[in-house]
């Protein structure tokens, strides 16, 4: 299965979506993640209040963290700005 899959990886892909024309670049990425620093080899100690950062960044797509820690299960977001 392996030796076919690599096989089948190494087909150009032009010749198949020159069949369908022009394919517009999609809007964005979705993304869901999940981080267990629990399992994470190095403790960060709470007391510490360690904050986790991204840039900011213009964005047209949406992307969820996850993030379990000692002190509970946290959410971040990234998502579209709207106008006011």
């Amino acid at each position: 299965a392996i030796d076919e899959a690599v096989r089948l990886g190494a087909y150009p892909l032009a010749p198949i979506f020159d069949r369908f024309g022009h394919v517009p670049p999609a809007p964005g990425m979705f993304a869901i993640s999940w981080l267990d620093m629990r399992r994470m080899p190095a403790r960060i100690d709470p007391a510490l209040e360690p904050q986790y950062v991204s840039a900011v960044l213009p964005t047209d797509n949406v992307m969820i963290w996850f993030i379990a820690n000692e002190t509970g299960l946290h959410l971040r977001c990234r998502d579209p700005d709207t106008p006011t």
